[in-house]
C-alpha cells in the first residue's frame, strides 16, 4: 500500500522522489566519467572516486549507492518505493570513447518509471561489497 500522500496524489509523490534520486546520482556519474578518463577503466568502488559508501544515502529516498561491474551505479531505494527497489545507471561508451551515454533502469512499479529510465524487473547488484 502506498503512503497516504501517494494515494492522494496518484503516484505524483513517488514520481517526484524518483526525480530526486536521479538528480542525486548525477555527481556520481560525473566522478565515474572523470575516473574513466584518467585511469582508462571504470571505478570498482565508491572509494575509487573519493566517496565513502557508508555516506551514500540521503535519509529520505536513497539508502545506499554502490558501484557495480563496468561502471554501473546502483542506488538502493527506501522502502516507500517498495521492497528491494533499485535505480541503476549503466554507462555505454559512444563516439569513439569520447562520450558516455548513461542508460537508466529501475525495478519500480509499472507506470512509475520515466521515459529516460527503462523499467526492468530483474535488476540485482553485481558488484562487490563496499565499505
Amino acid at each position: 500500500m502506498l503512503p497516504q500522500s501517494d494515494a492522494n496524489y496518484g503516484g505524483y509523490m513517488k514520481a517526484a522522489r524518483l526525480s530526486n534520486v536521479m538528480a542525486m546520482l548525477v555527481p556520481i556519474r560525473i566522478r565515474a566519467n572523470e575516473y574513466r578518463s584518467i585511469h582508462g577503466d571504470w571505478p570498482d568502488e565508491m572509494k575509487d572516486i573519493r566517496l565513502k559508501a557508508s555516506e551514500m544515502n540521503d535519509g529520505e529516498n536513497i539508502t545506499a549507492v554502490k558501484m557495480g561491474k563496468d561502471g554501473a551505479i546502483f542506488a538502493f531505494l527506501d522502502e516507500r518505493f517498495g521492497k528491494d527497489k533499485l535505480v541503476v545507471y549503466k554507462p555505454r561508451v559512444i563516439m569513439g570513447g569520447m562520450n558516455t551515454r548513461w542508460e537508466c533502469h529501475a525495478n519500480l512499479s509499472p507506470g512509475t518509471v520515466y521515459s529516460q529510465c527503462e523499467e526492468k524487473q530483474d535488476l540485482a547488484f553485481d558488484g562487490k561489497e563496499q565499505q
